[in-house]
């Protein structure tokens, strides 16, 4: 059945308006009891998209940030080969991103909300989309500026499945969002 929404999400999200250590707290879900028809025609949606956020007990008082150019994105965002969808989320207090990792059952992460060592809010989301597999990943600012040129190989991250990039349209303030080691990681981009 995951494989059915995973393939529904796929076929809608041209259609749908377009993420850092994770909080503690997930639950899980098993999947809904839908056929692909039925998942196409609700994914289309922001109303799909709260359906599928209360499902979750931890986030109770989330929506999809509606007022935003880009609400969702789809992209393996956890390296294991199936497609997610990260969603910009309103919870009264703050914009924070919901990575919803679609494998055997359904987990929802939360980046943000202040309790990790992250941005704590997402206000800057004018831009957020995903980053394909192999581009590189860096910092720019530590302390200072910094150009790419001068970033040590070290520092630079290439990874074989996708992360997340949300940012300022115009302006500084942003960065990149990538899982490593079974927690999101955060890289700024001034």
């Amino acid at each position: 059945m995951y494989r059915l929404l995973i393939l529904a999400l796929l076929v809608v999200s041209c259609n749908q308006k377009k993420v850092k250590k994770a909080t503690s707290t997930t639950n899980q879900t098993s999947e809904p009891k839908k056929t692909i028809q039925q998942l196409s025609e609700s994914v289309v949606s922001i109303d799909s998209l709260k359906i599928l956020i209360n499902k979750f007990d931890h986030l109770k008082g989330f929506k999809p940030a509606s007022n935003y150019p880009t609400v969702s994105i789809l992209g393996d965002f956890y390296g294991d080969g199936i497609k997610d969808i990260a969603v910009l989320t309103d919870n009264g207090i703050s914009l924070d991103i919901v990575v919803f990792n679609f494998n055997k059952t359904i987990e929802a992460h939360i980046i943000g909300t202040g309790n990790d060592k992250t941005k704590s809010n997402f206000y800057f989301s004018e831009i957020f989309s995903a980053v394909k597999p192999g581009e590189i990943l860096w910092s720019n600012y530590d302390k200072d500026y910094i150009r790419f040129e001068d970033v040590p190989e070290k520092d630079k991250v290439k990874l074989s499945y996708d992360a997340i990039f949300i940012h300022f349209k115009d302006k500084c303030g942003g960065g990149f969002i990538y899982w490593k080691d079974g927690a999101f990681r955060w890289l700024d981009q001034f």
